[in-house]
């Protein structure tokens, strides 16, 4: 397994370094690339049953600038983004699995991250509706900051619902994780299902890279299974929807 973070230990000894890794797989970087700030009201459009579903990954971008902390010294980080492509997998079967207990939803289909560009905003949707023949996509993302500091660091990462202010200190795994299902010829939100959760570690520096590794897949793990919860109930929300709308 490798590393998370690999931290100067000198810059570690001197009690005054303020360090944060932070990965990023944003639904608003992808969609709205020329947008940083945007959001998104709910919208049911008219669809017509079964529909057609994809399943995707957005893009990582590993961002490895601190957080802005007064007073702190920044002595630099290596992120080697231990959640790789088999986690993602997991996540959007189990993501899948959610759908197929609704009879409005044909077989959803779970589309390779090589078919997901970087900012391949609706354009890349249009396209994988001509590939796939989806009716609306799934879309998942997250958003991991670990922090090691003296002081309490905070930064802010811009979810289809607002700002989330993300804060932690000595060790704090913060992890949050959305799906935003999408109607692809409306180009609109239908709903959006997040989860989040934050770990404490301990700042061990003989061991460091390891807790914050096994830290990292622990907070991915919590963030998920929430994310999961509240995508059941958004799911159910919208069968009821539209099976009122047929009657």
């Amino acid at each position: 397994m490798k590393n998370l973070l690999i931290i100067p230990f000198l810059a570690w000894l001197s009690g005054c370094a303020s360090v944060a890794s932070f990965t990023n797989t944003s639904i608003v970087d992808y969609l709205y690339p020329n947008s940083t700030k945007h959001l998104e009201k709910p919208v049911t459009p008219q669809l017509s049953m079964p529909l057609s579903v994809g399943i995707a990954f957005v893009p990582t971008t590993t961002d490895r600038r601190p957080p802005s902390s007064q007073g702190s010294l920044w002595s630099g980080i290596i992120n080697t983004n231990p959640i790789n492509e088999s986690i993602k997998q997991a996540v959007m079967k189990a993501v899948t699995a959610k759908f197929q207990r609704y009879q409005i939803f044909e077989l959803p289909q779970i589309i390779p991250s090589t078919y997901i560009p970087a900012k391949g905003g609706f354009d890349n949707l249009d396209k994988l509706q001509t590939m796939y023949g989806i009716d609306i996509i799934a879309l998942v993302s997250f958003d991991q900051t670990q922090f090691i500091n003296t002081d309490d660091l905070s930064r802010t990462y811009w979810t289809l619902a607002g700002a989330e202010n993300i804060s932690g200190d000595k060790n704090d795994t913060a992890t949050l994780m959305e799906t935003a299902v999408y109607g692809v010829k409306n180009r609109k939100m239908i709903f959006r299902a997040p989860g989040s959760s934050h770990v404490k570690g301990r700042l061990n520096p003989e061991n460091l890279t390891q807790e914050l590794t096994d830290d990292s897949f622990k907070g991915f793990n919590f963030a998920s299974q929430m994310m999961l919860l509240n995508l059941d109930n958004r799911l159910k929300r919208f069968n009821d929807k539209l099976q009122a709308r047929s009657k």
